[in-house]
């Protein structure tokens, strides 16, 4: 019978081989192979293999997709507390002003400090080297109380059951590193939809908290809207990547603009279409 769940010690394993840069197929198969249950393996990983093991892709085409009901359903989420953004009704999209104390934020950071690799894209390796230049710590995985009473606190705030969504990471951006323009959500009929949506689907709502304030640059440009949101100790900026029909949503475009003084840590958590249970709580 397959493993469903991590003891410490492979926890520990799995954080320190992704901190050391291997190749996230290589530990999907190393663990596979030492019985853990592969979807276990492979939500952990946010790596989905085109494996026999995991539940297939959803069968939507270039020419024949359109969107589940949950996906329709993720524009009734309203972030408790969050002020709305006037986009002329072209994207939800909120701010969240101290979310996060200053303290809390030291916190955060002090624990990401020693735990960081470089950042990565959900396209092929070599398509788009140098678009995102940030380090990533993948704080869902370190079995920290804080972080994991922090996913919690995302969560509730969205009113979304956790099981939709991806865990939690930091990115630390250094002067003169972005994140170019991109979408959270994948590309329906390519490669990229096929390998990291098969099972959990779509993702829909982003959850951004900027940890620190004492650099330059660094802005999240919504780059169709004009919109610019400066970094701000504890401050979340949150936004559906889909829009009311459950389409993504273009506009939700945006740019980690480069860091043009000192450095920049922000936390992101990714809300995704598929989950165990209810999708809404509260």
């Amino acid at each position: 019978m397959a493993i469903t769940e991590f003891d410490t010690s492979w926890r520990s394993w799995i954080q320190t081989n992704i901190a050391r840069g291997c190749e996230i197929a290589e530990l999907y198969r190393i663990l596979v192979a030492n019985q853990f249950c592969p979807n276990l393996v492979a939500r952990t990983l946010n790596y989905w293999p085109v494996n026999p093991q995991v539940t297939p892709p959803t069968s939507r085409t270039d020419n024949h997709w359109s969107p589940t009901a949950v996906e329709i359903a993720a524009a009734d989420a309203k972030p408790s507390g969050a002020a709305s953004i006037d986009t002329d009704d072209r994207l939800q999209l909120y701010t969240l002003e101290q979310f996060l104390s200053v303290e809390e934020c030291q916190q955060v950071i002090e624990l990401v400090r020693p735990h960081l690799r470089p950042s990565t894209t959900t396209n092929k390796a070599d398509q788009y080297r140098g678009y995102r230049t940030s380090r990533t710590c993948d704080l869902g995985l370190m079995g920290s109380p804080l972080a994991a009473e922090l996913d919690q606190r995302i969560c509730d705030t969205m009113g979304i059951n956790p099981s939709y969504s991806e865990s939690i990471q930091a990115q630390w951006y250094r002067e003169g590193q972005q994140f170019k323009q991109h979408t959270d959500y994948f590309e329906p009929g390519s490669e990229e939809y096929r390998r990291f949506a098969g099972e959990r689907g779509q993702r829909t709502w982003t959850f951004m908290i900027y940890l620190n304030a004492d650099c330059e640059g660094g802005e999240t440009r919504f780059t169709e809207l004009d919109k610019s949101f400066v970094p701000n100790t504890g401050c979340a900026v949150i936004w559906n990547s889909l829009d009311k029909n459950g389409l993504p949503n273009p506009d939700s475009m945006h740019w980690g603009m480069p860091v043009t003084r000192g450095e920049k840590v922000i936390i992101t958590k990714w809300f995704r279409a598929h989950g165990e249970g209810e999708q809404f709580f509260g």
